[in-house]
């Protein structure tokens, strides 16, 4: 996981989607995430997640007190909209892969939130995305 990169559009940009996965990691101390979480708060408007990584990592609660370390962890980044723009994109990535390579519709639905918004997408489960051209996944 790294920091920065450039946009589809050739110009750089750092804004990064997280996938679940990463923040997963986070709330299990490994360290990979947590530094590079730690790195992310200097400027926090770097990160975004998608609503289905917000649902992901509710699911994962097993207490209120869970939730709400959650609720606090995820206040400090920027969370994505799931607009018309979003779930268009979404589909048709899951068209174009789902079948061929086995992209479900959550994973398709962060990849899109990763697309509309010219961000690279920080994943651990590289393979879950790696086949999608319309994204760019950091280099390690």
């Amino acid at each position: 996981m790294t920091l920065g990169g450039n946009g589809k559009d050739g110009l750089m940009s750092n804004l990064m989607v997280v996938d679940t996965d990463v923040f997963i990691d986070y709330f299990c101390s490994r360290t990979e995430a947590v530094e590079f979480f730690h790195e992310a708060r200097k400027n926090p408007r770097t990160i975004i997640y998608s609503p289905i990584t917000e649902a992901e990592l509710y699911a994962g609660c097993r207490s209120l007190e869970e939730e709400r370390k959650t609720e606090a962890f995820l206040a400090i980044w920027q969370r994505a909209g799931l607009d018309t723009e979003t779930a268009k994109k979404a589909g048709r990535l899951r068209q174009k892969y789902g079948r061929k390579n086995g992209l479900s519709l959550p994973d398709a639905l962060i990849a899109a939130t990763a697309e509309v918004n010219s961000a690279k997408l920080v994943t651990r489960n590289v393979r879950h995305y790696e086949f999608i051209e319309e994204i760019e996944l950091p280099q390690k």
